[in-house]
């Protein structure tokens, strides 16, 4: 009778009688003999006849043993992170109903101890930060090409020999995130992350100029005040009665007339000056000329 479990890794293969190694080996590996060390028959790797391979301690890597291509077991590993592998009990394919009893009690140890290896490594939830679950997150064991993804309660778990790892965490929407996981022997190790969501803040840029307030308006009073202010100085820079008179000095005239020059909001106003003086002394006039035809009559 033979016994022998077959390691996962074809999917890694090259059509050769080499073995082909998974970036899990060592975790396959491991499984592996859980199951067989624990089998009376198959720990011993006896051959099922001469000139047929015998296997060491009743395990052997699937693409050493024959290549294969397109099998379940690989499709589960490289697209859902499931670890498989291969139980072959006996060197009769289709063994008598009477000898199932005898295939049982052989095996009943070897299963319990292999079913117990799920309880191994990490196993966690994946959360946003209000602690709702995300599902169909993507993770991975840095150095490990092959990832797993989160159930629709945001879970996951992963068998792994003791040691510490560092797992990454992607999901779409949020900020990727790496932490170290510490892993025991006695229980699994329990790790629940938290990931961020991607915030993207959007500015909008115009280029329409700002638009510039209206300019104050000023009641006719004020024009009035200014106008008798300007009076005060008639006599300091030079300027006129308002009349016209050939005097000598400059004349400030409006076109609406009237006494001490007093103009209009729609007057014009001209100034004419005083021969012989100098830009330190008109200026001030003309600024304050202009100043008072711009505020003009409101009212």
């Amino acid at each position: 009778m033979k016994s022998v479990l077959i390691v996962n890794g074809v999917v890694f293969q090259s059509h050769s009688s080499a073995p082909s190694v998974t970036p899990d080996d060592d975790v396959f590996k491991h499984l592996a003999l859980t199951y067989s060390t624990n089998h009376p028959v198959m720990k011993r790797g006896v051959a099922c006849k001469a000139g047929t391979p015998a296997f060491n301690r009743g395990i052997t890597n699937g693409a050493e043993w024959y290549p294969l291509t397109g099998g379940m077991q690989d499709f589960n590993y490289v697209w859902y992170g499931c670890m498989e592998v291969t139980l072959e009990l006996s060197c009769c394919k289709y063994p008598p109903a009477s000898e199932l009893p005898k295939f049982w009690e052989e095996n009943r140890l070897a299963l319990v101890k292999f079913l117990a290896e799920a309880h191994r490594g990490v196993h966690g939830f994946v959360m946003d930060e209000h602690g709702n679950p995300i599902e169909k997150a993507s993770l991975k064991v840095k150095g490990r090409d092959v990832g797993f993804v989160t159930t629709k309660y945001g879970e996951f778990w992963r068998i792994l020999l003791p040691g510490v790892y560092t797992l990454e965490v992607y999901a779409q929407g949020y900020l990727p995130r790496e932490t170290e996981v510490l892993v025991v022997e006695q229980h699994p190790t329990l790790l629940n992350i938290t990931l961020y969501r991607n915030q993207v803040r959007v500015v909008t840029v115009t280029s329409e100029p700002p638009t510039r307030p209206p300019a104050p308006t000023l009641p006719s009073q004020t024009t009035r005040i200014i106008w008798d202010v300007m009076g005060s100085w008639r006599q300091w820079y030079g300027v006129g009665d308002g009349e016209g008179d050939d005097d000598g000095q400059s004349d400030l005239r409006g076109s609406g007339g009237g006494d001490r020059g007093e103009i209009g909001a729609d007057d014009v106003v001209t100034v004419a000056p005083i021969s012989g003086a100098s830009h330190r002394d008109t200026c001030p006039l003309l600024v304050v000329a202009v100043v008072m035809v711009m505020l003009g009559d409101t009212t």
